[in-house]
This record gives C-alpha cells, sequence and structure tokens, in this order.
C-alpha cells in the first residue's frame, strides 16, 4: 500500500524486480488489505467472502482491479511466507 492508501503492485508481479516478493501475486494482481478493499472496491455484502479468503490471516489479499479501477473483477489470498 502506498502512503495514501492506495494500492500498489506486488514487487515481481510487475516486472520491477523479476523476484517472488513475500506478497507473490499474480501478474495484473495488486496486493491490498482486506480493510481497503471493504472501504474502496468491494461489493456491499462481500465482507464475509473476502475475510473468508485471507486463508493465511495475514490481512492481505491480491486483487485484480476492473478498468476502472473503482471496482475488483477477482481476488484470491497472498501466498503464505
Amino acid at each position: 500500500m502506498t502512503d495514501g492508501g492506495e494500492p500498489k503492485p506486488c514487487p515481481g508481479s510487475n516486472g520491477g524486480n523479476g523476484t517472488n516478493s513475500a506478497a507473490g501475486c499474480d501478474p495484473g494482481f495488486m496486493l491490498m488489505t482486506v480493510d481497503v478493499m471493504l472501504r474502496s472496491v468491494a461489493a456491499p455484502g462481500s465482507a464475509s467472502k473476502l475475510k473468508a479468503a485471507d486463508v493465511n490471516r495475514d490481512g492481505y489479499l491480491c486483487v485484480k482491479l476492473a478498468a476502472d479501477g473503482r471496482s475488483m473483477t477477482r481476488f484470491v489470498d497472498n501466498p503464505a511466507v
């Protein structure tokens, strides 16, 4: 997350340094906290699904944003470190 709470691409998935970061998001996905997702891109009523998807309980998910950047099309848990 940036200092302003915005999502940022996962290192290693955006071609930046070519390494697999602890977050490990696949190309096209961004690392976001569950709380930020709920406030910014999640559909109403999706809180329980998002929290259940965080299997490793680190508070982060990898999310693929829609073209408008204001909604998500898919989310998956980031791999455990």
